[in-house]
């Protein structure tokens, strides 16, 4: 068994509400569909439609013009960086508490706890955010699992559930993971 991943990308026309341009048979297929809006500086990436997860703002983002140099009619040759770290915080909004899943309310109040017990520094990273604490994955799962009913015991749905609560985390914004270290978004 070959496992693949395919993007597949389009644009809408000016109607966006229609939705992409062109044929509509693919979107019959689409597991995940995400659109980015905004002005030239801020885009914010929105899930329209999703087949495991919920919908509405992924994340935001801006961008950062670079110039590579100038062609031969010295017209400047120049790409967009993306910024991960600059996120305008009031391009995504969150709510207090994330709403529908009882899991998910139970693993950010434990990463809640087991950042003001255990939070520490970040490494050095690119990918983490300045003046936030962190805390290992594996340290968040082990107070996740304390506090349901099964309490520390690792069981396959455990494991799923916690699976679940992290993924329904990040895709609203509650929470920042690189590597296996985590953070509060809201720090």
């Amino acid at each position: 068994m070959t496992k693949v991943h395919i993007a597949g990308v389009g644009h809408t026309g000016k109607d966006e509400s229609r939705g992409e341009r062109g044929s509509n048979a693919r979107k019959g297929d689409v597991d995940l569909e995400v659109t980015i809006n905004g002005d030239t500086a801020t885009r914010v990436a929105t899930v329209t439609k999703a087949n495991d997860q919920n919908l509405g703002p992924l994340t935001s983002y801006t961008t950062e013009k670079v110039t590579l140099g100038f062609d031969e009619d010295d017209d400047e040759i120049y790409t967009y960086i993306v910024d991960p770290q600059n996120i305008p915080a009031a391009a995504i909004k969150k709510t207090g508490r994330p709403k529908g899943s009882p899991q998910a309310q139970l693993a950010l109040s434990a990463l809640q706890l087991a950042s003001a017990e255990c939070g520490a520094a970040p490494p050095s990273s690119n990918h983490i955010p300045n003046n936030v604490r962190t805390i290992n994955l594996a340290l968040w799962k082990d107070y996740f699992l304390r506090r349901t009913v099964a309490g520390q015991e690792r069981t396959e749905s455990g494991d799923r559930a916690f699976r679940r609560a992290v993924d329904r985390l990040q895709a609203n914004g509650f929470i920042g993971i690189w590597g296996d270290q985590v953070w509060l978004a809201s720090q």
